[in-house]
């Protein structure tokens, strides 16, 4: 009969424990100690997503990934095909004005723009984008960019988003993205 020795060694433990903390000691003991359980836990977790994260990257460094997309040289004939039917840079100053001219007469002012030159050596033909932000009626806009892509069919739209500020205003915030495509430059 060991076991009753135990039992009252333990009860003498919890009275004495009563005796000097209290119920509330008691509580705030078992509070701490479950807040310090859960602490070491979320160390843990820590540590084991930093392991996880050093062989993400481990593995990331023996398998490298490209952000360049290998096109096979079959796929590339459509886009030279593509690429001689495009017209020479040099008339992109012509397109710009065309675009502005557009828009005047849609009663539209681009005030400015936003213009990115990208030259793609795999793709053999060079793209010149456009962002335009404007503030007008949806009507316009569409009309705008329907005549740009019927007058350019070298354009391309890549955006096209509205925001209304207002719920019962006519007028909305455009955000118009053109991207022109001509020929590569013989270097």
């Amino acid at each position: 009969m060991a076991v009753a020795p135990v039992n009252r060694l333990l009860l003498r433990w919890r009275l004495k424990l009563h005796r000097h903390l209290g119920w509330a000691g008691i509580v705030a003991v078992v509070f701490i100690t479950a807040a310090a359980s859960l602490w070491i836990g979320s160390l843990q977790l820590q540590q084991r997503s930093k392991v996880l994260a050093q062989t993400l990257l481990q593995s990331r460094l023996l398998h490298p990934t490209s952000a360049l997309v290998k096109v096979p040289p079959a796929a590339l004939e459509p886009w030279q095909q593509l690429s001689a039917e495009l017209p020479a840079f040099a008339s992109n100053a012509g397109d710009l004005k065309l675009i502005f001219a557009l828009a005047k007469r849609h009663h539209m002012v681009l005030d400015k723009g936003d213009y990115q030159f990208v030259r793609d050596p795999q793709l053999r033909f060079t793209s010149f984008g456009a962002l335009f932000p404007m503030r007008d009626n949806y009507a316009n806009v569409k009309g705008f960019v329907a005549d740009v892509l019927q007058a350019l069919p070298h354009a391309v739209l890549e955006e096209l988003s509205f925001d209304r500020g207002d719920a019962s205003s006519l007028q909305l915030n455009a955000r118009v993205r053109l991207t022109l495509l001509y020929q590569r430059d013989a270097e």
